[in-house]
C-alpha cells in the first residue's frame, strides 16, 4: 500500500458507512443523503471489490440486496432507499443511469467473489434492467435517451445522447455477458461501441453519423477527446471526465484516441493548482448561453455557482475513477501518481472528507463526510497493486 494513513482514513469513513440497508452515501443525516442510492453504492461496491476488504465486501452483499429487492415492476431501480425501507425512483425524473449501475455492482462482485448466489437470485431482475434500457432507446438504434437530470448530474445541463449513459450501458453489458455468458448481450455492447465510435469524436469525412442533425450540429474543428453528447438542438463539446476515464477504461476508440485523450486531460491537469480535474470543462460562468438553463435546475438550493459542484467543481470520486483508468491503459503513469495525491490531499481538508472542492479556491463544498469521495480514493490507491481489468 503507497499510502498507508491516508488510505485508513479514507477506509475508516466507508466502515462507518454501512447500515443495514448497506452503504449510504453519507455518514451525516444531511438532506436525503443518509440513504442508499444506487450509484453511490456502485462506486463503493468498486472500492470493497478492488480493496478485498472484507467488511467491505460484506456491505457490498447488503447493498446489493436492498437495491435489487427494490427494483420497480417496470424494471427500472431505485435512485435510493432510506432504512425504513420508503423507495424512490428519482425527483423530476428518474435516474437513467442506475440500471447500469446496479448490474455492474452485481457482476463485480460476483467476479470478484467467484459466488454466484446473488447471481443467480437476481437474474431475471437483471434481465429486466436490460429490457428497460433498450426501451429508452426510443428509435431501436442503439443509444438511450437520457432526460436532463436523469444522471449523477443531476443539476446540470445535459440531456439527450450523453455518452457516460451509453458507456455505462456497454460496461454493464459487457460484465452481464460475461457473468451469466449471454452472447447477445456480448452483440449488443459492441453495437453501441460502434454508434459510440461513429458519432463522439469529430473528424472528417464521417458518413455513418447518428442522423443528418449531426452534420450541422457538429462543431468545424475535430476532437481530441470523446465529446459529452447531443440532442436533437446541440452536441454539446464540454470536457466529460467521466465519459473520457470510461473510455480509456473500455478501450473505446484507437491507440491515436486513446493518446490524443490522456494527453488532453495532462494538458488539463497542469490547469488546476489543486492536483485534480474538473467534472466538466469549462465552467459556465453567469454571462454565457448555458447560464440560464443551468440556474433554474435544483432542488434545494443553487449549488452550482462557478467553479463548483457539477458547474467545474472538482469531485474526488472521479478522480479516483480516472486513476484506475489510466492504471489500466498507462499502468503506474506519473500522472495517475500525482492525482492520486490531490484526491488524498482533498479528503483530508478538515477531516471531513467533502462532496467535492471549489477549483477555484480549494475550499471544500457539497457535503461533508461522502461515502463516494472515500471510495474514489479507496479505488485509485488500489488501482496501483491490483488487476483492474475486470
Amino acid at each position: 500500500m503507497l499510502h498507508n494513513d491516508a488510505y485508513q482514513f479514507n477506509i475508516n469513513l466507508m466502515y462507518k458507512s454501512i447500515s443495514k440497508k448497506g452503504f449510504v452515501a453519507a455518514i451525516e443525516n444531511t438532506a436525503n443523503y443518509k440513504r442508499v442510492w444506487t450509484r453511490d453504492s456502485a462506486l463503493c461496491i468498486i472500492a470493497a471489490v478492488l480493496s478485498n476488504d472484507k467488511k467491505l465486501l460484506n456491505g457490498a452483499a447488503t447493498t446489493i440486496k436492498t437495491l435489487f429487492e427494490a427494483q420497480h415492476d417496470q424494471g427500472f431501480m431505485p435512485s435510493n432507499v432510506d432504512m425504513r425501507n420508503k423507495i424512490s425512483y428519482g425527483g423530476i425524473v428518474g435516474r437513467v443511469d442506475n440500471n447500469c449501475w446496479a448490474v455492474i455492482s452485481l457482476c463485480l462482485y460476483t467476479i470478484h467473489s467467484s459466488n454466484n448466489t446473488l447471481c443467480n437470485k437476481y437474474a431475471k431482475q437483471v434481465k429486466k434492467c436490460f429490457e428497460v434500457l433498450n426501451s429508452w432507446e426510443f428509435n431501436g438504434k442503439h443509444l438511450v435517451y437520457m432526460p436532463q437530470s436523469g444522471d449523477w448530474a443531476d443539476e446540470h445541463i445535459f440531456h439527450g445522447y450523453t455518452l457516460f449513459t451509453q458507456l455505462l450501458r456497454v460496461w454493464a453489458l459487457q460484465l452481464a455477458a460475461k457473468v451469466y455468458k449471454n452472447n447477445a448481450w456480448h452483440k449488443k455492447a459492441n453495437q453501441i461501441i460502434k454508434v459510440v465510435e461513429q458519432n463522439y469524436w469529430k473528424q472528417d469525412n464521417n458518413k455513418n453519423l447518428y442522423a443528418g442533425h449531426l452534420n450541422h450540429l457538429m462543431p468545424k474543428q475535430n476532437s481530441t477527446y470523446w465529446q459529452l453528447g447531443f440532442n436533437a438542438a446541440n452536441y454539446y463539446t464540454y470536457f466529460d471526465l467521466q465519459a473520457n476515464a470510461l473510455a480509456l477504461y473500455l478501450g473505446i476508440g484507437n491507440k491515436q484516441q486513446e493518446n490524443d485523450t490522456i494527453a488532453y486531460i495532462a494538458t488539463l491537469y497542469k490547469k488546476n493548482k489543486f492536483q485534480l480535474l474538473p467534472s466538466f470543462y469549462p465552467t459556465i460562468q453567469p454571462n454565457d448561453k448555458d447560464w440560464s438553463m443551468l440556474k433554474n435546475n435544483f432542488a434545494y438550493r443553487f449549488r452550482n455557482k462557478p467553479y463548483q459542484f457539477h458547474n467545474g467543481g472538482l469531485w474526488t470520486v472521479w478522480n479516483g475513477f480516472l486513476v484506475m483508468a489510466l492504471n489500466k491503459s498507462k499502468p503506474n503513469n506519473k500522472l495517475a501518481q500525482q492525482i492520486l495525491e490531490g484526491i488524498y490531499n482533498a479528503n483530508s481538508i478538515g477531516n471531513q472528507i467533502n462532496e467535492c472542492i471549489d477549483a477555484k479556491t480549494g475550499k471544500p463544498c457539497g457535503t461533508k463526510y461522502c461515502t463516494w469521495s472515500a471510495a474514489g480514493a479507496v479505488i485509485a490507491e488500489n488501482s496501483f497493486e491490483k488487476n483492474i481489468n475486470f
